[in-house]
């Protein structure tokens, strides 16, 4: 970015701006840059420079609003040309901080592109082996669940067979011990990266109309936008017409 240039445009002029804030202060000196001979101007000279021609009339603004008292209709109107006043200056300060911004901005976008080809492949190759790893579980919870099936039915099996052989000797029959089968546990790679289940319960809305009134809320847009729109009545609601001030610069 040329700051020269920008400098250059936000004016000599010889009044004192306002001093910035000083919770954060910056370096006074300069500070060097690459590739340049001499130090680079130091960020909050810098921001003086630029935004010079601009700042010094915010103090005459903020110091005329807390003075200010409408007593008669000349008042009234130099309270509103002070309000269009300081929205233009917003507007021009908004501009100035966007030129001045407009190559770190470009910058940050550029990288955070570049970045995001990339972050997002990985994060496409995660779902894609998310979605084979859960395929996987599939198949290992259905042979547990068979094995599971299968020992069940040994284990009655053999409960029956003791039962009427304890019943020949005419004693009580012991009972089968349940056979377990191990489910899925945790999986930890070489790397150090775990792999585990999780099962959760979740709601998917198939009709809204039928949804109950204790799981919904109102929705503040919509109703501003159907009193915009000439609804005067509203269950639950209260529709009153107010007055509030406003600007147009």
């Amino acid at each position: 970015m040329n700051f020269e240039s920008v400098l250059n445009e936000a004016g000599t002029e010889n009044e004192v701006s306002e001093q910035p804030s000083a919770i954060y202060p910056l370096p006074e000196e300069g500070i060097m840059v690459p590739g340049l001979t001499s130090p680079a101007p130091a960020p909050r000279l810098m921001m003086e420079q630029v935004f010079e021609a601009l700042s010094r009339h915010v103090g005459r603004i903020s110091q005329d609003a807390k003075a200010l008292e409408i007593t008669d209709p000349d008042r009234m109107d130099y309270a509103i040309g002070l309000v269009g006043e300081s929205k233009k200056m917003i507007k021009q300060f908004q501009a100035k901080q966007k030129e001045v911004t407009q190559g770190a901005s470009d910058f940050i976008d550029s990288v955070r592109g570049f970045v995001g080809r990339y972050t997002g492949r990985l994060a496409e190759a995660e779902q894609i082996i998310k979605v084979k790893i859960s395929n996987y579980r599939l198949k290992e919870e259905i042979e547990r669940k068979k094995q599971e099936a299968l020992a069940q039915k040994a284990a009655a099996d053999l409960q029956k067979k003791l039962n009427k052989e304890a019943a020949k000797a005419g004693v009580e029959a012991p009972l089968v011990p349940e056979i377990p089968i191990p489910k899925g546990t945790k999986i930890r790679s070489e790397s150090g990266t775990t792999s585990y289940d999780v099962k959760r319960w979740i709601c998917n809305v198939l009709d809204p109309d039928a949804v109950p009134r204790q799981y919904c809320e109102p929705v503040k847009k919509l109703l501003d936008e159907a009193v915009k729109m000439g609804v005067r009545e509203i269950p639950g609601c209260e529709i009153k017409e107010i007055t509030e001030t406003r600007f147009r610069s």
